[in-house]
């Protein structure tokens, strides 16, 4: 695919062409620059430890809605909870930990709802590609063009198109 034509178009308004092998070589150059290799890096740190951050947010807020239930159950209903103080302080160890555990596996469970109502309500968080952006900046220098905006590229090589 060498000898084709890139037609470089931003904003949906082209801004010019250069040959395929120009566009390879801005590639090449970009993605052997360490720069932007360990920009890549910490763009995929980054973005799974927002996912990581989102799903311990959601896992906090579950807790803190069983606490709130307890707190409203507990508060309409002052005999039991005396009965449940007076049980816990005499059940053994093993009884309290399966209490926990069952906590915990009640907040992950609202955690996993939770999260996937966030997917379908707010959609799948994109993956900003540095890499991408990377070469669409170095487009647009040798293409002279201060516009930002999404870049797109044809390739068209006898009379055959195909789009990045």
């Amino acid at each position: 695919m060498q000898d084709g034509v890139a037609v470089i178009r931003v904003n949906n308004i082209e801004v010019g062409s250069m040959p395929i092998s120009q566009y390879e070589e801005i590639v090449m150059s970009v993605k052997q620059d360490w720069r932007t290799r360990v920009a890549v890096v910490f763009g995929y740190v980054g973005f799974f430890w927002k996912f990581i951050i989102r799903l311990w947010s959601y896992f906090v807020q579950s807790f803190a809605i069983i606490i709130a239930v307890s707190m409203l159950y507990f508060f309409s209903h002052p005999a039991e909870t005396t009965q449940f103080v007076t049980e816990l302080r005499n059940a053994s160890s093993e009884t309290i930990a399966e209490g926990i555990r069952s906590v915990a596996n009640i907040c992950f469970f609202l955690t996993v709802i939770a999260c996937t109502l966030s997917f379908f309500i707010k959609g799948i968080p994109a993956f900003v590609s540095v890499s991408e952006n990377a070469i669409n900046k170095k487009i647009r220098e040798v293409m002279e063009v201060p516009a930002e905006g999404p870049v797109s590229i044809t390739f068209k090589r006898d009379g055959l198109n195909s789009v990045r």
